[in-house]
C-alpha cells in the first residue's frame, strides 16, 4: 500500500494545467518562477507538482493575508488620528477657541459694509468743516472730499473683491 502512495506520474503541461484547473500558459510561468518543478525530459511529477502548487498558493494566501492586516491597521491607525483631530477641534471650538470661516467672513464684511455706508456719507457731514478751515469754497470742499473718499471707498471694494477671490480659489 505504500508502494502506491509513493508511486508518480509524468504529467504533460497540458495534463498538469487541466488537474490544477489553470491554463497551460500559468503552469509554464509558474515553472519559469521554480514554483512547479520539471523533470529533465519536460514532464511534471504527480503529485510532487501538486504539492508545490498547493504550497505556492498557501504561501500567496498568507501574503495576501498580511497585507490586508497591515492595511487594516493601517486603516484603523487613521481612522484615531482622524477621531482625535475631530475631537480636538470640537474641543476648540467649545472653548471658543475656533472661528468658523463663515461667521469671520460675515463679520468683516459687515465692518466694511459700516465703513463704506459712514465714508459715502462723510463728504456731505465735513466739506463745510473742511472749507472754514482751509479757506475754500464749500462746494470745492466738497468736492475734495468726495474725490478721497471716493478712492477710499474703491479701496475698500476691492479688497472685499480680493477677499471673494481668495475664498473661491481655496474652495477650487
Amino acid at each position: 500500500m505504500a508502494a502506491a502512495a509513493e508511486r508518480t506520474e509524468a504529467l504533460s503541461q497540458k495534463e498538469l494545467a487541466d488537474r490544477l484547473n489553470v491554463s497551460p500558459r500559468q503552469v509554464r510561468n509558474l515553472t519559469n518562477e521554480g514554483v512547479i518543478s520539471r523533470r529533465r525530459d519536460g514532464s511534471y511529477p504527480w503529485p510532487k507538482a501538486h504539492q508545490e502548487w498547493i504550497a505556492f498558493k498557501m504561501t500567496e494566501r498568507e501574503r495576501r493575508y498580511s497585507k490586508d492586516k497591515l492595511n487594516l491597521t493601517e486603516e484603523q491607525a487613521r481612522h484615531t488620528a482622524i477621531k482625535a483631530e475631530i475631537a480636538e477641534l470640537d474641543l476648540a471650538e467649545r472653548r471658543g477657541e475656533l472661528v468658523h470661516v463663515e461667521d469671520s467672513t460675515r463679520l468683516v464684511r459687515a465692518a466694511l459694509e459700516a465703513v463704506d455706508a459712514s465714508l459715502k456719507t462723510a463728504p456731505s457731514r465735513y466739506a463745510q468743516d473742511l472749507a472754514a478751515a482751509v479757506k475754500v469754497p464749500t462746494a470745492r470742499a466738497l468736492r475734495l472730499l468726495e474725490d478721497i473718499i471716493e478712492n477710499v471707498r474703491g479701496d475698500l471694494r476691492n479688497a472685499r473683491r480680493d477677499g471673494d477671490d481668495d475664498d473661491g480659489a481655496e474652495a477650487a
